[in-house]
């Protein structure tokens, strides 16, 4: 997934909160710090609150400015 500094993507990592996260880590990584960054996604939803992530687990992904 590519994220442009405008905010504009290109490909997805499958939607939902998840690539709403991978999007602003990808934002602050190279707008803000200019530093990689490996983050955590949790792919729960224990509380059904957030509609949709409910795969279970959770996923790792590293940002890096380019």
């Amino acid at each position: 997934m590519i994220i442009c500094a405008d905010g504009t993507s290109y490909g997805s990592i499958g939607g939902g909160c998840g690539e709403s996260q991978v999007k602003s880590a990808a934002l602050r990584c190279l707008l803000t710090t200019r530093k990689s960054e490996l983050i955590e996604i949790s792919l729960l939803d224990e509380l059904g609150t957030k509609g949709g992530d409910v795969c279970g687990g959770k996923m790792m992904m590293f940002v890096e400015p380019v």
